[in-house]
């Protein structure tokens, strides 16, 4: 067996799928490179990440499908003047009545539903000094004990990567804005969100100029 073959199959993976937030693969090389590969909704994307831009301080976040939530609350708001103005002039005699209060509860039940399914936990990983999210990981999948190994072995490449580059801050800024610049050209970042956080990582390093 051949070292690099040794090196591929003892890197640290971690392999998640969810019905909506989509299928997801993190493969830790030489404790240091970070392949990830994330399908979801007919959309993929495939980088790789130092792990030196990354803050080793995972963050957790409830991913919240607002919007469905938003249209239940529509749709309940409308079940009110439909009965009180709309359906008294096309159905005076009120036979409609049961069946309108009936569809409106059970749409606003389906986007209910929607909105709970679509939800979800991540742990995310954020880069060093612009705190943008890097690394999504969804929260205890596939089970509780390997996300927690991979998180921590993801924890301790990133905090002996940051130990051994001996950089000064200006180097790590600088590094920064070259991996955010190379993520924005595979769409890992929303658009324009790339020039927003040079931006801030350049008043960064003015400042310590100063």
């Amino acid at each position: 067996m051949t070292d690099a073959a040794a090196t591929t199959e003892s890197a640290p993976q971690l392999e998640q799928q969810s019905l909506f937030a989509g299928k997801r693969q993190f493969t830790l090389k030489n404790d240091r490179y970070l392949f990830i590969d994330v399908t979801a909704l007919g959309r993929r994307l495939h980088y790789e990440l130092d792990v030196l831009a990354l803050d080793p301080r995972p963050r957790f976040r409830l991913i919240v499908a607002w919007r469905w939530i938003l249209v239940a609350a529509l749709v309940l708001a409308l079940e009110y003047p439909v009965l009180r103005y709309l359906l008294p002039n096309l159905d005076p005699e009120g036979r409609y009545a049961l069946t309108v209060i009936v569809v409106f509860a059970l749409l606003a039940f389906i986007f209910i539903v929607l909105a709970f399914a679509l939800s979800f936990r991540e742990t995310v990983f954020v880069s060093r000094h612009a705190r943008y999210p890097l690394v999504h990981l969804l929260h205890n999948r596939p089970d509780r004990a390997r996300f927690r190994d991979f998180v921590q072995r993801l924890r301790t490449a990133i905090e002996q990567a940051g130990e051994q580059a001996g950089l000064n801050r200006q180097q790590w800024l600088a590094g920064e804005v070259k991996t955010l610049r190379r993520l924005s050209g595979k769409g890992v970042l929303r658009p324009g969100e790339y020039e927003r956080l040079r931006t801030r990582l350049m008043k960064m390093t003015d400042e310590k100029a100063g």
